[in-house]
């Protein structure tokens, strides 16, 4: 499987971490660059990966994943080693990037309206991807659509200052 490993520096800059996987089993390895060490732990309940961002603070990141045979994306706490399901719907949610300020997830996804609280459709001919954002101190707060480009696709979000950049 070429997609791994997928690395990710940790927000203080002393840990370089990655995840892999392993006969079935997704592992999270943590390598201490100033002790050369290196600690590994399963991620359960997930079949894939595909790409995650730290917080600040490094206790938890958020991570696109897949689970029942769908991509959604998960809260994950580094130190009880679990992990909260933020989008648990039928669209695909990839790349999440963390905000500064740890309040928001920026995402890319091939949604069709806002609302993780109501009837989904899903349309095979429109998988047309857009950036979405998600406000982690608002469980009920909608997902609001940053761009609405037709037929095109953004991907690859990226946060630099208090802009979103995306190809």
């Amino acid at each position: 499987d070429y997609s791994y490993p997928i690395i990710e520096w940790h927000p203080t800059g002393k840990l370089l971490t990655f995840i892999t996987e392993d006969k079935g089993q997704v592992l999270l390895h943590t390598y201490n660059l100033k002790q050369k060490s290196l600690a590994t732990k399963p991620i359960f309940q997930i079949e894939k990966v595909l790409s995650y961002d730290f917080l600040q603070s490094g206790r938890q990141f958020v991570f696109s994943g897949i689970a029942e045979g769908q991509s959604d994306l998960f809260l994950y706490n580094v130190l009880g080693n679990t992990q909260k399901n933020l989008t648990k719907d039928i669209y695909d949610d990839l790349d999440p990037v963390i905000s500064d300020d740890g309040n928001k997830i920026y995402f890319v996804s091939n949604r069709l309206n806002d609302s993780l609280n109501m009837e989904h459709e899903y349309d095979a001919y429109n998988q047309e991807k857009d950036i979405f954002v998600y406000d982690l101190l608002n469980d009920d707060a909608p997902i609001a659509e940053i761009t609405n480009t037709g037929d095109r696709d953004e991907i690859a979000p990226l946060l630099v200052g208090n802009r979103i950049l995306y190809s």
